[in-house]
């Protein structure tokens, strides 16, 4: 009894190679047990079991199909030790198995296999490797192995035949089967009513661009003047979008800015998704890699988020001051232009994940993927309409990155009760904001404290980190308020050229410099003393407020005429066109990111800083090319009928006047 079960588990083990047990005296000794009788008393589905024992009287006779299902499998990985720990089968040749055998079509399926460690074995195995204590990281990159079995089977089949081998062989873990983590050809896909109105609904989009694009041409052949219906025009919006034209001409340092902040995050965002995904030097990343310190500015991440912060805060106070001159600001017009920016574009995307991307391509992990894209829009997608995604655990949230959007609207409500008191209490308004970011310190500094949080976000980050302080508008409120003081600045100067000697100027240019790369640097000295919290909690005080600091003042001199070759090289052509394509860089980055990763693995990656700057600039083509799709279809039309409604607005205010 215990010689089939053991077979069995040779069969179907990852750890095993098929070389093990094709010998003539181990194949004649299963030829004189029962076999046949074990699986229909194992597995109840009688499909299952008739192309069990197919599958295993044809591996026996050594046909090439049953050896090429078994070797489609996966097998133990060299390096286990140092994080190799996922173990690919092969996708292709699994699917491509479909063998009429006795009057039975046989297909392959490809079957993500969990392991589940029983009695904490999980971060004893990960101990063993030279890793302790374990990392949320290395929680995160699951023990998995790929098989492949017969369509036949359901995960409750071979759960079923693993429970029997468990029994009798009292392993120290478990493999558990998913139905929703299996493939092979002609599964069926049952299309749901949300997937049937995304493909409706850019089908209808896809249509009226091409024609609001034809009619457009149209009136320009025709030299027509041109309406609203030309709003949804690529040949209208790619000029729009391609035009180095501004409105406020001293600002253009901000579209830099912007562009290498976002390319800051989308590298970030790369390396943390190949992070996670296997690698055959796993424990490597974990340990030694971040505590190098050249890779500082890889783990430093959150530093380009508070820029954003600071251009927020910025761009609120200086374009609302310059507006209020001529018209007076109504608080509802305030509040709808955020909504109306932002919900068309972030609606689009969340469809995108939830019914378009999840068919774009397939892999050995790309059903994990998608069952954590797919998954948390299904059930959480209300609280990313809502900008409430901030207040979710970060793990359930979909599109992960609009937590953003949520801390900034927060920010956003409180603007209108700054910018009415800041022209006549500057003052006041100025303590109040003093006395905001010290309780930001102060509370930042307490959380690290008695919660025992770190500093560093990309390795060694864990939920608590996440929900008490990078998720937390309070954590970031310092960098918006520092942005809203300086675009006040910048309005009451008018953008006129500031008299500031160049002595004065290279001190303070080279003071924020100093902070930056300091802070920076900083990172690495906070992973090598990861439980010094007391330092953490320095850090996590002082590091965003300072950076916001320096970068205000890099804004201002910027705008002001003090930016020398640095606002020159920020101000170029080139990046405002990037400029204006960051938010919908924001909000495709990272599913494209998961999209070509997941759906081009096929072994564990290698993960080294040369591998990672080369992939990633292929990948940044597809990022850029997706976010000019979005920028000219969701975006810019939307800009261009908030537009034309504000120029109704104005022109129904201006005729009392003229009367």
């Amino acid at each position: 009894m215990k010689l089939v079960f053991l077979f069995l588990v040779l069969l179907y083990s990852p750890f095993c190679s098929p070389i093990n047990f094709l010998s003539p005296h181990f194949i004649s000794t299963l030829v004189k047990l029962k076999l046949d009788s074990y699986i229909e008393r194992i597995i109840q589905n009688p499909r299952c079991a008739s192309d069990f024992k197919l599958w295993i009287s044809s591996l026996l006779r050594g046909e090439l199909w049953a050896i090429s299902m078994l070797d489609a499998s996966a097998k133990l990985n060299s390096g286990f030790l140092m994080g190799n720990i996922y173990s690919f089968g092969n996708y292709e040749q699994c699917l491509a198995i479909n063998e009429p055998v006795g009057g039975s079509l046989i297909k392959g399926q490809y079957c993500n296999l969990f392991l589940e460690p029983l009695n904490h074995t999980f971060d004893q195995m990960v101990q063993l490797m030279g890793v302790d204590p374990v990392p949320p990281l290395v929680k995160e990159t699951l023990f998995v192995s790929d098989v492949c079995i017969p369509h036949s089977c359901t995960s409750q089949d071979m759960n079923h035949l693993w429970d029997a081998l468990e029994q009798v062989l009292k392993p120290r873990a478990r493999f558990v089967f998913r139905d929703e983590y299996c493939h092979h050809e002609g599964k069926p896909v049952r299309p749901t009513a949300v997937d049937t109105f995304s493909f409706l609904f850019f089908g209808g989009i896809f249509v009226t661009v091409l024609a609001s694009t034809a009619y457009d041409i149209y009136l320009h052949y025709t030299k027509s003047q041109k309406n609203l219906l030309v709003i949804f025009s690529l040949y209208t919006n790619s000029k729009k979008l391609l035009s180095t034209r501004l409105e406020n001409s001293s600002l253009t340092c901000l579209y830099g800015l912007k562009f290498f902040s976002m390319l800051w995050i989308a590298f970030n965002h790369f390396l943390l998704v190949r992070a996670v995904l296997p690698n055959s030097n796993g424990i490597y990343i974990a340990t030694e890699w971040k505590n190098r310190f050249e890779n500082s500015i890889f783990i430093s991440p959150q530093y380009a988020v508070e820029t954003y912060f600071c251009i927020g805060g910025l761009l609120i106070s200086y374009v609302q001051l310059k507006y209020s001159e001529k018209f007076k600001i109504n608080v509802l017009s305030f509040y709808m232009h955020r909504i109306l920016r932002l919900t068309p574009a972030l609606l689009a995307t969340m469809l995108l994940y939830l019914s378009v991307i999840k068919h774009v391509l397939e892999g050995p992990i790309w059903l994990l993927m998608m069952k954590k894209i797919v998954g948390n829009c299904s059930s959480r997608w209300w609280a990313t309409v809502l900008l409430v995604s901030n207040f979710l655990p970060f793990r359930q949230q979909c599109i992960e990155q609009s937590w953003y959007l949520s801390v900034d609207t927060h920010l956003y409500l409180i603007a209108p009760l700054i910018l009415f008191q800041i022209k006549r209490r500057f003052s006041r308004v100025v303590l109040a904001i003093v006395a905001i970011c010290f309780f930001s310190m102060v509370y930042s500094f307490v959380m690290v404290l008695v919660h025992k949080l770190k500093a560093v976000l990309i390795l060694d980050t864990d939920d608590k980190y996440l929900s008490y302080i990078y998720l937390s508008p309070i954590n970031h409120a310092p960098a918006w308020l520092f942005g809203v003081l300086t675009g006040y600045l910048l309005h009451r100067q008018d953008s006129k050229i500031i008299h500031m000697t160049k002595t004065t100027n290279l001190i303070l240019w080279a003071a924020s410099l100093g902070t930056t790369t300091l802070l920076i640097l900083g990172q690495t000295v906070t992973t090598r003393n990861s439980n010094n919290f007391v330092l953490s909690a320095v850090i996590n005080s002082f590091a965003r407020p300072l950076w916001s600091l320096a970068v205000c003042f890099m804004i201002f001199s910027c705008s002001t005429g003090h930016g020398g070759f640095v606002n020159t090289f920020l101000s170029h052509p080139l990046f405002i066109v990037l400029g204006k394509l960051t938010y919908s860089m924001f909000l495709t980055h990272l599913g494209v990111i998961d999209v070509l990763l997941a759906g081009s693995m096929r072994h564990p990656g290698y993960f080294s800083n040369f591998d990672i700057f080369c992939d990633f600039w292929g990948i940044f083509v597809v990022i850029l090319a997706c976010s000019t799709v979005m920028c000219l279809v969701f975006e810019t039309p939307v800009l261009a009928l908030m537009q034309s409604v504000a120029r109704r607005n104005h022109a129904v205010l201006k005729k009392p006047d003229e009367s």
